[in-house]
């Protein structure tokens, strides 16, 4: 009696062909997300770490984009954050929870105040005049993206800097995943005014 020469399995996917799903199926989910996100008037945040960006974008339109730059110390929180961001669920779009800046500058150039202006579509005069030198953006489950600029910024209030601290502290034990990175001053400017508690939030996942 002849036997086949396969064992039984002719009709599983290969790992290639499970990988391909995995993505077409991770892309179906970001476009869907993006649909919706994109039927609103509100701007919302993108961060696309498949591109390695941020983006803000209207109606599915980028309005303003940056490279997303980890600091030297936290390229190995990337994976760690977009972990914390999807909570083991796959969760692709979060409301911002708040915005803390710790340090800024005094003053900003007119100039500067006119490119952030056209890209979050406010009057410059009513823009405040403080260039970010570091502040957190904070999603729950204890996703934080922190941005750093190159500015020579002082605290703007040491009390509340203290508690976002201690805060930071005593979450720790509790799975905090905190992402660093670091911008350009206007891009640090434009992400910090142009995102307020509430922004819809994007995450589109690396493979």
């Amino acid at each position: 009696m002849a036997f086949p020469l396969t064992c039984g399995h002719e009709n599983e996917p290969s790992s290639s062909q499970s990988d391909e799903r995995t993505a077409l199926e991770l892309e179906y989910r970001c476009l869907e997300t993006e649909l919706s996100l994109s039927r609103t008037d509100s701007t919302y945040l993108v961060l696309d770490f498949e591109r390695k960006r941020i983006e803000l974008k209207l109606r599915a339109a980028e309005v303003w984009g940056c490279p997303m730059v980890a600091a030297p110390d936290s390229v190995a929180d990337l994976d760690a954050f977009q972990r914390r961001f999807e909570n083991g669920s796959g969760t692709l779009a979060r409301r911002l929870l708040d915005k803390h800046l710790f340090r800024a500058e005094d003053q900003i150039s007119d100039s500067v105040l006119r490119i952030v202006s056209e890209a979050v579509n406010v009057d410059p005069g009513k823009l405040q005049r403080e260039l970010p030198e570091r502040f957190q953006l904070r999603w729950n489950d204890r996703a934080i993206l922190e941005v750093t600029a190159d500015v020579n910024g002082r605290p703007v209030s040491r009390i509340r800097n203290a508690v976002v601290g201690i805060r930071g502290m005593l979450e720790s034990p509790l799975g905090e995943s905190t992402l660093s990175l670091r911008m350009k001053p206007d891009d640090a400017l434009t992400l910090y005014r142009a995102v307020s508690s509430g922004t819809p939030t994007l995450l589109i996942p690396s493979l």
